[in-house]
């Protein structure tokens, strides 16, 4: 047997003991299995991620609460290359340097 085989193996007895009325002791005893080798496997496959603590096997991630906040980091989608015009009085102006001519940078100018 691999240790897949394994390890799918005491997933679904574990599942099944968890589901059934009997502690996990009983359930070992009734399968013939050895009650230490299930609660062993139990903490394996918790520790794996295959089990939760409470013995839940859904596809949910743990999620954790941050105690503080953190700050978010911001990366602006790549934009086209342009050429900006920064004035002293806070103003400006962008033109987009594929699409960039002097008479439109001339026109911008004179709008402000």
């Amino acid at each position: 047997m691999t240790s897949e085989d394994k390890s799918q193996f005491w997933l679904d007895h574990i599942k099944q003991a968890l589901q059934s009325d009997l502690s996990l002791a009983e359930y070992a005893r009734q399968h013939q299995l050895s009650d230490k080798s299930v609660y062993r496997w139990k903490k394996v496959l918790t520790k794996a991620g295959k089990l939760s603590e409470d013995g839940n096997t859904s596809s949910f991630v743990k999620v954790t609460k941050l105690t503080q906040a953190q700050p978010a980091e911001f990366k602006p989608f790549p934009t086209m290359p342009s050429l900006r015009v920064i004035f002293n009085n806070g103003h400006h102006i962008e033109l987009p340097l594929n699409a960039f001519d002097i008479d439109q940078l001339f026109q911008k100018l004179s709008e402000l």
